[in-house]
């Protein structure tokens, strides 16, 4: 298990916007877990097929929380958006076996490591971005998720 890192405080001028929403639900998840698996030490998890791990990887909060670039899901509803029953824990090394590490870039590392504090600030303090509140209370805002960055602090 890694060791945790020195906590960083949150830095108030990184956003998460829709390029990073798009990236990191279609091909890096892996990275973004792990960069907050090595910041607070939260088990890594992936949703399982039949064959081995598939679909998309995310942190388990120790509240139950799976949370993932779109903040903090119950996990039947990350279950349930993925179509995946199932999921287990994983380890940076069982994921590199199964195929999935050889193929992230360099700047998807930094950028999940710029990211990974407002996660688990977000994770500890629950959301403040009117975005993510928003959907978590099912309350239709007048952001426009699809344009508007996100700032979460």
């Amino acid at each position: 298990m890694w060791r945790k890192r020195k906590r960083e405080k949150c830095d108030e001028a990184v956003k998460i916007g829709q390029l990073d929403i798009e990236h990191f639900t279609r091909g890096d998840c892996h990275v973004l877990a792990r960069a907050i698996h090595r910041l607070t030490g939260w088990p890594m998890h992936v949703f399982w097929r039949n064959d081995g791990p598939g679909g998309h990887a995310f942190i388990l909060t120790p509240e139950g929380k799976a949370l993932d670039i779109e903040g903090l899901h119950e996990p039947d509803e990350i279950c349930a958006k993925w179509r995946c029953p199932d999921y287990r824990p994983i380890t940076w090394i069982r994921l590199r076996s199964a195929g999935w590490t050889h193929h992230y870039r360099t700047t998807s590392l930094q950028r999940a490591r710029e990211l990974a504090p407002l996660l688990v600030d977000m994770a500890e303090t629950g959301p403040i971005c009117p975005i993510l509140a928003a959907r978590q209370s099912n309350v239709v805002t007048s952001v426009d998720a699809r344009t508007a960055p996100m700032l979460i602090s």
